[in-house]
């Protein structure tokens, strides 16, 4: 999801997906970069502030569902920019809107937030273990996005959004309905609910504990 939500063609490819819209100076193409960076370092760091007054299926429903509507609205505007030969300035500009509003998105609930929730998931036995295959796909999708996403854009150019638009919504029927709430349990609750019986072992040796501390104050009264 970090890599495959379309948000590789806007951090690696700008320029073509500017160009797609008619903004071909290079000193504009600069600013609206400089911006973007910008905007996403104050929206990350007010959304890793404020993460935990959220609940995490909240914000991964309202980032993926955010980001569908961007991108359906942006391949919309860019698809009539064409038709109209790049001459409506205005088509552009919604488009460059639809992309902040996109990361804004992005920012809430795909950016730090899966490195936060698949540790609270996994039970512990797996937890460095599923850590790493995630990363393992993000950077294979990584390769996905340098060699492909370019070929497609020169190739079919708006178009291509299209498919982006389908994986999103894919995304967001995954997350609505296979993905569960951890916020406000412990990591031992949340590892309950799948199936780990590191919790049960824990409240065994606790009653252990328990039952050792009372025969030794037993012992002590005698």
């Amino acid at each position: 999801m970090t890599q495959l939500s379309g948000n590789g063609l806007v951090s690696y490819y700008l320029v073509k997906v500017l160009i797609s819209i008619g903004i071909t100076e290079e000193k504009k193409q600069l600013q609206i970069n400089g911006c973007l960076m910008i905007y996403n370092f104050v929206i990350c760091l007010t959304c890793a502030s404020v993460v935990r007054y959220f609940k995490r299926r909240t914000m991964f429903i309202a980032c993926v569902a955010g980001m569908l509507m961007s991108y359906v609205i942006w391949t919309i505007l860019s698809a009539i920019n064409q038709q109209r030969n790049f001459e409506d300035k205005s088509l552009a500009n919604g488009v460059l809107t639809m992309i902040f509003f996109y990361y804004l998105f992005y920012d809430i609930g795909l950016n730090g937030l899966p490195y936060l929730y698949i540790t609270e998931i996994l039970p512990y036995s797996h937890r460095a273990k599923g850590l790493n295959f995630m990363l393992f796909v993000v950077m294979t999708v990584l390769i996905f996005n340098g060699y492909v996403n370019p070929i497609a854009m020169d190739a079919i150019e708006w178009k291509y959004y299209i498919v982006f638009c389908c994986v999103l919504a894919v995304e967001l029927v995954i997350v609505f309905f296979t993905f569960p709430e951890t916020s406000g349990y412990t990591l031992e609750e949340v590892a309950q609910v799948f199936g780990d019986e590191a919790p049960e072992l824990s409240h065994r040796h606790l009653g252990t504990v328990d039952l050792n501390k009372a025969s030794m104050e037993h012992v002590e009264e005698v």
